[in-house]
Formats: structure tokens, sequence, C-alpha cells
């Protein structure tokens, strides 16, 4: 078994630490576990469970095929759209 501490746990939702407690306070998110004095951690998988629970949410709400081909899309446009910011002669800057 893994414990994430918060910022491990930001990480992998990609949530803001405040969204974090947030969504705890409201029942909304897994519980933490005490470490010690005012340490506390989350445990991996039940984190994981948590991002699956929002993935069939998602799927069950928008149907799987749909978002799959709303990423398609997206990953087709950005390929092709718009040009990139990136300096084109790989030289550093100034030169």
């Amino acid at each position: 078994m893994k414990v994430l501490r918060v910022a491990e746990v930001i990480e992998k939702t990609g949530l803001a630490r405040s969204t974090v407690y947030k969504y705890f306070d409201l029942g909304m998110f897994p519980r933490p576990i005490s470490l010690g004095g005012k340490s506390v951690g989350w445990i991996d998988s039940e984190i994981h469970e948590w991002l699956q629970e929002k993935q069939i949410e998602r799927d069950m709400r928008y149907g799987a095929s749909d978002i799959f081909s709303i990423c398609h899309k997206r990953t087709a446009v950005d390929l092709g759209g718009a040009p990139s910011r990136r300096r084109q002669t790989g030289g550093p800057i100034g030169s």
C-alpha cells in the first residue's frame, strides 16, 4: 500500500489543494489517514478508484465512443491547427 501526501494527490488528480480539501469536506473525495501529528496522507488505490469513478461518470454522461471522437477531433485540430509558438530555427534566442 502506498500513501500519497497532498502534493502527490494534487499531481495525480490535477486538482488544486483547496479543491482536494473542499471535496473531502463535502464527502466527494476519499478521506485522508492520519500519519501522526498534523500529517495526513491518502491511500493511492483510493485516489485511483476515485479517478476511475470520474471516468465512468463521464463515459455514462457522454458515452465512451463520443469521448473518443471528441478527443480524436481535438488531437487532429491540435496537430494541424495553429502554428507552433516555438522558434523554428532551433538555435538559441537572439542568434
